[in-house]
């Protein structure tokens, strides 16, 4: 993502970014297709590999979005967390105090159970905050699991106004 960011005011380092992304609970992932994007919010969770973060989801074994995946594996991913809705005197006043992540990497379907049981931990430990967790052999064998390896990320914060 080669655009500068309008509200440099706002503009989170990139440490920043992971961070805010590990708080949120949704990551939105946007395919090519035409005659327009194909955008599906899911479940994810956040690891680190070798260095770099990368996101984990899992899915159905068949819909739209493996089909994308095949034409190409280029992806945009986005997540944000409202924090609360700030009131003004003028509709046009009225705002939201957020924090807010964008960015593009490469999505791949994992095939090995070892790197799908990995990808699967990175989703529990994301939303049960525990480290360890079983998957029986069965049950990783039949679960699409997708990794997307991040190339660029950027956030964005509005912090609430003092009082």
């Amino acid at each position: 993502m080669n655009h500068p960011m309008r509200r440099k005011d706002r503009a989170l380092s990139r440490e920043e970014a992971f961070e805010v992304l590990k708080r949120c609970e949704v990551c939105r992932l946007a395919f090519s297709d035409e005659p327009a994007p194909y955008l599906v919010p899911m479940n994810f969770g956040v690891a680190e590999e070798a260095g770099e973060t990368v996101l984990y989801f899992h899915c159905a074994p068949a819909g739209r979005k493996l089909l994308l995946l095949e034409k190409n594996p280029r992806v945009c991913f986005e997540a944000d967390r409202p924090l609360s809705l700030i009131r003004a005197e003028q509709a046009c006043g009225w705002g939201m105090a957020f924090e807010s992540v964008i960015g593009e990497g490469t999505l791949e379907r994992l095939t090995e159970l070892e790197e799908k049981r990995g990808g699967l931990t990175a989703l529990m430990r994301h939303y049960a905050g525990e480290e360890e967790f079983t998957f029986p052999d069965a049950m990783v064998e039949h679960t699409v699991v997708l990794r997307l390896t991040i190339g660029s990320i950027s956030g964005k914060r509005r912090p609430l106004p003092e009082q």
